[in-house]
């Protein structure tokens, strides 16, 4: 019969084990929300980056519309500490002008929402807050769509027009009566 603290030993070795599964999962899964992330940028023609750091704040995913660029969007992926994302995201809106995406948990994106309702509100039309079940069911969306999507986008072809000069003389004769014999 096995003593007490070998059996304590085992439970707390298997919890152990896992809570470090878990935190593997949810890694994994955090990188392929953020590769989620990076794509859409990309099939929009913007510049990716990732891991910005600027003025002590840190950004998981920024894009920009050229690669030496300020960012126009940035996105903060992680469980916690709302009122330094908000912060974060307030900064790069004052900073660049840019539109800042919070994704996190249910708990952390409610307190978000209270911040962007109380102390943040003059940003509150900037950032947008998602759960990471909201980006999952725009991912399943996305993927779902994608054909649609890629048809809607416009073509680099050229789009067969009039001439200029034949622009303008027509809009010349538009105003004039009809002629008459």
């Amino acid at each position: 019969m096995p003593d007490l603290v070998s059996l304590i030993a085992a439970f707390v070795t298997s919890v152990a084990s896992i809570i470090l599964l878990g935190e593997v999962l949810r890694k994994s899964e955090r990188r392929k929300l953020l590769g989620f992330i990076r794509k859409l940028g990309e099939e929009q023609g913007l510049a990716v980056s990732e891991g910005l750091k600027t003025d002590g704040f840190q950004y998981d995913i920024a894009w920009r519309r050229e690669i030496d660029g300020k960012p126009t969007h940035v996105f903060i992926v992680r469980k916690g500490e709302p009122l330094e994302a908000m912060a974060g995201l307030k900064h790069a809106f004052d900073l660049w002008k840019a539109k800042g995406f919070y994704i996190s948990d249910v708990k952390e994106v409610e307190e978000a929402s209270r911040l962007l309702k109380g102390s943040f509100h003059e940003v509150d039309d900037q950032i947008w807050l998602l759960t990471f079940k909201d980006l999952k069911e725009i991912v399943k969306l996305r993927s779902r769509y994608s054909d649609l999507l890629d048809k809607l986008k416009p073509s680099h072809e050229p789009v067969h027009e009039r001439r200029v000069e034949d622009a303008v003389s027509w809009r010349c004769y538009e105003w004039m009566p009809p002629l008459r014999r």
